[in-house]
């Protein structure tokens, strides 16, 4: 008889170590919806994208969304500037920058690897600025991953 995969429910409500059975830290059970909810949106991603792709690539997306959600325009170097720095002091994009983005993009002939989650379009006041902009396909992530993160907040504060 094949055995039974647990569901994650299941697997997050029995931590076990060293054979006793933990409760989980009342700082932390305060925030377990969120938690759900984090892991349901980078299963969503995680679903998307090849298993390639770096938290930085998912950081970036994430960004590049935030900004179209505020209807603001964001070219590349903003996401540079926006993501900062890490805990070593290096940029968190660095010289990687164009690895982080390009996934996103639509497939072409020499990068057919596209998510095409993201296109470049022209600034229609400064015809050298690229603006990045999400794609129906992008759009359609993000709202998939607002929409369980909506959920997962609903059913925590029930």
């Amino acid at each position: 008889m094949p055995r039974r995969r647990k569901t994650s429910e299941e697997l997050q409500g029995s931590v076990v170590e060293n054979g006793e059975r933990l409760k989980a830290p009342s700082r932390l059970k305060e925030g377990a919806g969120q938690f759900m909810a984090l892991a349901k949106a980078m299963q969503i991603i995680a679903y998307e994208i090849p298993p390639r792709t770096s938290l930085r690539q998912i950081y970036a997306f994430v960004l590049i969304v935030e900004a179209n959600s505020l209807g603001k325009s964001i070219i590349i170097s903003d996401l540079k500037e926006i993501a900062g720095t890490d805990n070593t002091g290096e940029p968190i994009f660095g010289q990687s920058i164009g690895r982080s983005y390009q996934l996103l993009m639509e497939p072409t002939k020499r990068d057919p690897d596209g998510l095409g989650w993201i296109k470049l379009e022209t600034d229609e006041d400064d015809q050298r600025r690229k603006v990045i902009r999400l794609t129906e396909k992008g759009e359609a992530i993000a709202l998939h991953i607002h929409r369980t993160i909506r959920t997962a907040k609903e059913k925590d504060s029930d």
